[in-house]
């Protein structure tokens, strides 16, 4: 349960109500003056934030509740995958965030293709669970996996991945 302060002249009267399901008004419905508004909210498993709101008087008050269960996003990579050309040599920097914090970050992908097939692509993935930095074998082959940072090249017919020099970071 959460409250908000109400401030409003002496007998001044003023009505509450939800505007969202999710919301809940557990105080009075109505007040007159300075008054205290009590609401509670049921658990965000959406994979975003949403806010809600509740009315007091003419007022809107908005709350923001954040996902129990949102989903890991790139927040940056570098280079964009629209600037490689073929057999070139390139250094990725990838970013992810997840609203949970960066320790409920699992696995993070990265898909380099020119369609949509996965069996003969580029696809980089990292797990933090076991410390993985893994490549997807070609014709849906499954997994070659290693250390970040050890001396060893990774690769199908699409790329190779150099792991020497790689790493992964967890903050926040």
């Amino acid at each position: 349960t959460s409250t908000v302060q109400v401030t409003a002249p002496a007998g001044c009267a003023w009505a509450v109500a939800s505007n969202d399901s999710w919301l809940t008004v557990t105080s009075a419905s109505s007040g007159s003056g300075n008054g205290t508004v009590s609401y509670s909210y049921s658990a965000n498993t959406a994979a975003s934030a949403r806010t809600g709101t509740i009315s007091i008087g003419r007022q809107g008050y908005n709350i923001t509740q954040q996902s129990t269960n949102s989903q890991p996003a790139a927040t940056g990579v570098s280079p964009a995958a629209s600037t490689l050309a073929v057999s070139t040599y390139s250094v990725f920097e990838a970013v992810f965030t997840d609203l949970d914090g960066a320790t409920t970050l699992n696995t993070v992908n990265l898909w380099f293709t020119a369609g949509s097939e996965q069996g003969n692509a580029c696809r980089v993935e990292y797990r933090r669970g076991t410390n993985e930095l893994r490549l997807y074998g070609d014709s849906n082959s499954g997994w070659q996996f290693t250390t970040p940072g050890a001396n060893t090249t990774m690769s199908n017919s699409q790329c190779q991945v150099g792991v020497q020099g790689s790493n992964a970071v967890v903050s926040g």
